[in-house]
């Protein structure tokens, strides 16, 4: 074929490999689909285990390396090793590890796409007109008094910085108030103790 171009070529001008494009015309399979009947689960059902923690995580139900291995048993109807997530976690780099901290229960289950797209329109609209020193940003924060944080090891997506694991609402919490104006005027804060 006259328009044919050599591996060489072609390795450059798609910037590969020239080893890779020749090993793939020979009929030799990367590592990562050759090891593929090795695995305890097919490539459908990692993908499907991995969208399922990244769910998880945002509705603030993120999955543990326990639940992990226990979801993987059921899909492949065997044992798992201790550190078969490694591996797992490697070939899917959409998801990590990460540390959760305790979040409220009701507040995991109003964030939504909805709830929160309809706030931010709602939002700009009354803010109309009104000038930034007269426009002040309230919050809060709640410490539980016995200092028990929840915080364990989750496994979520990659593009989850801050994940939560929801939290028993009924132990007794102080609750610290700031406000700070657009403008950058700020008030001292205030400290609610339950009663």
């Amino acid at each position: 074929n006259p328009d044919a171009i050599s591996i060489a070529e072609a390795a450059r001008q798609f910037n590969i490999p020239p080893q890779t494009l020749g090993h793939r015309t020979r009929g030799i399979q990367s590592r990562k689909v050759a090891h593929q009947p090795q695995q305890l689960l097919t490539a459908v059902q990692e993908l499907a285990l991995a969208r399922f923690c990244q769910a998880r995580g945002w509705r603030g139900e993120p999955v543990d390396l326990v639940e992990l291995r226990q979801l993987a048993k059921e899909l492949c109807g065997c044992k798992v090793g201790d550190k078969w997530h490694l591996s797992f976690m490697k070939r899917h780099p959409e998801i990590k590890r990460r540390w959760a901290k305790g979040g409220e229960s009701k507040r995991a289950n109003a964030l939504n796409r909805y709830n929160t797209a309809s706030f931010y329109a709602e939002l700009q609209k009354a803010r109309e007109g009104i000038s930034p020193k007269c426009i002040w940003n309230c919050d809060e924060k709640g410490i539980l008094e016995n200092g028990g944080a929840i915080r364990r090891r989750v496994v979520v997506g990659s593009d989850q910085k801050d994940p939560k694991v929801t939290a028993d609402e009924s132990r007794k919490m102080v609750t610290i108030i700031e406000c700070v104006s657009a403008a950058g005027a700020a008030i001292g804060p205030l400290v609610i103790h339950e009663g």
